[in-house]
């Protein structure tokens, strides 16, 4: 598997490292490719991270309300109609999904994710436009990704990355850690450069500001 830059986090790296070494006798192998510097330090404080055996927790929204949402439009879609008022049936009155979501599927139908005729409710055109790439592939995801913190500089946003590689192992890598992987002299040779960079930046054992760094 070829990884070009870092992914979002450890378990969207773990899903596609699962991708390689199906077939008997194979072992998993991943391959990342930095297109530029930044990258590359993020790539390596994901796989610090990732050495360590952690990966992000997967928590359940208190309100999963999305859910009632993605749960009603896949059943229109299943059915070609669901009864205006017998819903809530499909799910035994089981809550979230009982007559207490009403103001979800009201929601529904007034955005026109969902229409209504004769009594019946019917995936509706903004659930085309918005769901409707891949046969509504993405109506079988129903729990988001974790929160991502945006890159600012100045005005103008550089990108996204995830928190947890904000602390201690890009802070490690730039007090001369090494990801637990082989690296290639160019990498090396790259990692060395921005540790000379940034190490004035960087304290040992943290402090009451986050580690900063300056995009160039």
């Amino acid at each position: 598997m070829i990884q070009i830059n870092a992914p979002a986090s450890v378990a969207a790296f773990l899903q596609r490292l699962g991708r390689s070494g199906r077939r008997p006798g194979t072992v998993r192998n991943c391959l990342f490719l930095a297109l530029d510097e930044r990258s590359l330090l993020w790539a390596a404080g994901l796989l610090r991270l990732w050495g360590t055996g952690y990966v992000e927790p997967i928590v359940a929204p208190p309100e999963p309300r999305h859910i009632v949402a993605q749960q009603l439009l896949a059943r229109c879609l299943q059915d070609t109609g669901v009864g205006r008022s017998l819903w809530s049936e499909e799910w035994n009155g089981l809550a979230p999904f009982d007559r207490s979501a009403e103001p979800i599927v009201a929601h529904l139908l007034a955005e026109g994710f969902v229409e209504q005729d004769d009594g019946l409710l019917f995936a509706g055109p903004a659930a085309e436009k918005r769901f409707g790439h891949r046969h509504f592939a993405g109506l079988t995801a129903v729990f988001t990704a974790p929160p991502q913190f945006t890159v600012i500089e100045g005005l103008r946003e550089i990108g996204r990355v995830d928190p947890s590689l904000l602390t201690d192992r890009v802070r490690d890598v730039l007090l001369g850690a090494d990801p637990p992987v082989r690296t290639t002299e160019r990498a090396r040779t790259v990692l060395g450069k921005l540790r000379s960079a940034e190490l004035s930046m960087v304290h040992p054992g943290g402090s009451a500001e986050p580690v900063r760094f300056v995009h160039r």
